[in-house]
This record gives structure tokens, sequence and C-alpha cells, in this order.
């Protein structure tokens, strides 16, 4: 922006500087000739002389002999000034002008360049099973992505459990891969589906192929090819559960699990309930177990006694 811009200041600076250097006369607006005034100095000394006639003050308009050769100066006529000024303003006009266009064209170029889609895919480890895959599709741009194709190449393994073989045979005609075509993506958000085991596909790596178009009926589509390889998640280790929600809905599980039985009434419990017999047959037993104590007592009071009169 800047090579554009500095020859229209110097131009701007230039046109200043001629406008304040340009000439300028006084001249008398009856006459048209410059006047000058003659004033003679009268002395107190010398004020009884006559004044010689050449001493008077004189009013005789001087002819302008500044255009003449070797005056040295010259006066720029009124209307030569006047059209110079002109120019200069309308180049001013046009030079702020182009600026102006200038600063909205590259404002406009920012704005496109700042709202901009971006749609990528990835498989990651889902947050319920550490040992399975699930295909993710989010728009990680700033403006929403339309009519949004993904394609992975080999086709992605549709095994769901570990234990089963992958899928080899070739998609039918009519299948259609999860998430392999969605109409808009916002800026920010996410989709995700299950894809497979992890097994399956972490020895592998996939040349994504993902497209999409600014507007909804824009013919212009644009496109992002990399190469998606999973050996870097091989060995990954994690210690509890992803989110203290995901643990909260697994302990919600099992006690779902442990007192569906229950309900159901296939399965008892022990409970120890508690009636008016039967605490009254605790009482007697608490009352049992004090007499005996206290019998106990009274029976060694007398030995305790002769034992201290023998000392």
């Amino acid at each position: 922006m800047i090579s554009p811009i500095a020859p229209a200041i110097a131009s701007v600076l230039l046109a200043s500087v001629l406008l304040q250097g340009a000439p300028s006369s006084v001249e008398n607006p009856q006459e048209g000739a410059a006047v000058d005034i003659e004033i003679l100095d009268r002395h107190p000394e010398t004020s009884d002389r006559p004044v010689p006639p050449s001493a008077t003050p004189s009013l005789e308009p001087v002819p302008d002999r500044r255009g003449e050769a070797g005056s040295g100066s010259s006066t720029l006529p009124p209307g030569a000034v006047l059209a110079a000024s002109s120019w200069i303003t309308a180049l001013a006009t046009v030079v702020l002008a182009v600026l102006t266009g200038v600063l909205a064209f590259f404002t406009w170029r920012l704005y496109s360049q700042a709202a901009q889609p971006q749609v990528v895919a990835n498989l990651e480890p889902s947050k319920w099973s550490f040992i399975h895959l699930d295909l993710h599709v989010k728009n990680t741009g700033t403006a929403t992505a339309f009519d949004i194709r993904v394609a992975f190449d080999p086709p992605l393994p549709r095994a769901k459990n570990v234990n089963e073989p992958p899928s080899t045979d070739a998609p039918s005609p009519d299948f259609e891969p999860p998430l392999s075509q969605l109409s808009l993506l916002k800026p920010g958000q996410a989709i995700s589906s299950f894809q497979c085991a992890a097994a399956h596909a972490l020895n592998n790596s996939y040349a994504v192929t993902v497209t999409w178009s600014r507007r909804p009926s824009s013919v212009r589509r644009e496109k992002l090819e990399y190469v998606l390889n999973l050996a870097g998640i091989a060995n990954l280790e994690r210690l509890g559960e992803e989110s203290p929600e995901v643990q909260t809905a697994k302990e919600l599980r099992s006690i779902r699990e442990k007192w569906e039985p229950i309900a159901r009434g296939s399965k008892r419990l022990r409970v120890d309930s508690y009636s008016s017999l039967d605490r009254a047959r605790e009482r007697a037993k608490q009352e049992e177990i004090w007499e005996g104590q206290r019998a106990a007592r009274e029976a060694e009071q007398p030995q305790a006694v002769a034992s201290r009169e023998e000392n």
C-alpha cells in the first residue's frame, strides 16, 4: 500500500508549496499601476527655509518597471494564478479519489481473507471407548461452508468390533459413507460419527479430499487435500476417563444395571427390620446383662473388705 500512496502525498505537498510561493503584487484598483509616495522629512531647524518644488510630496503614479529587463522580479497575472490553483485542486481531488479506491480495495480484500471457511476431517478415539474411532468433520474457519463433500482413499473400514474383520467388499452404488456429504457447517461447528474399531485403521494412511462452497448456489468450489496417518496415536494411553461427564454417565449406568433385576423382582434384598417385640426382647437382654454385672460387683465387695482387714 505504500507504493501507490507515496507519489500521491508528494503531489499534494508540491501543490501546497506552489500555492504558498506564488508572487503577489499590491496594485492600485483604480489606476492599475503601483503608487510610490515620497515624503519629505522636515527638520525644525530648516522649517523657515523655502521648500523647493522638488521636495514636495509627489502623488503622481510611477510607472511599473518590474517587468523590464534587469529588474530581477516578475509578477504572474491574476488569471494565471487562479488557473494554476484550479488545476492543483483538481489534481488533489483526483489523487484523493484514487487513494479512496485503493483503501476500499484493500479493505474488501482483508474482509475476504478474514471470512473464509476451512473444513477438515479426522479420525479420533471415541470418548466412550478408547479402542474405537470416531469420524469428525469440523469447520475451523470463520465463515459458513456449504455443500461439503468428504472422501477417503482407500475407503475407511466399517468393522464395529475388534474381533470382527474389516469389510473388504467394495461399497455398493447406493451406499453412502457417514458424513460424506453435508449441507452446511457453521464456523466452529463439528459433527462426529462412530466409524470402526481402532485396530483396523491405525496402521493405514488415507488420502483425504474435502471440498466445499462459500455460497449455497456457487459453482466455484474450494478443495483441501492431505494425508491422514494414524500411526501417531497407535501407542496412545489414557489415565481415567476423558471428561467428568463420561465418568458420571458410566457410574449412573452401573447403578441402573444393578437396580434393574431388583425392580423386576428377580433378585431379593436382605433387609433388617425392627418391631416393638424386637425392641422388648433387646431391652430384656440388656437388663439381664446389667443384672449380671451388678451381682458380680456385689460378690467382689466382701472379698475386698476381707483382704483389707488382713493387711
